[in-house]
């Protein structure tokens, strides 16, 4: 079976879609802080009792 390159506009289509990865919106002010991710609670879920 012979192999070729792909036809000329075949990396023009999308293939698929990336979603948008952004910080959250903070206010200019500093007041309202980051919203938790509860990293402690997925932590303690995952790990458990091995530590």
């Amino acid at each position: 079976m012979a192999r070729r390159p792909p036809q000329k506009g075949f990396w023009n289509q999308r293939r698929f879609m990336l979603p948008v990865f952004e910080p959250p919106r903070m206010e200019a002010s500093g007041l309202k802080a980051i919203p938790h991710l509860g990293l402690d609670k997925v932590l303690t879920t995952l790990l458990g009792d091995k530590l």
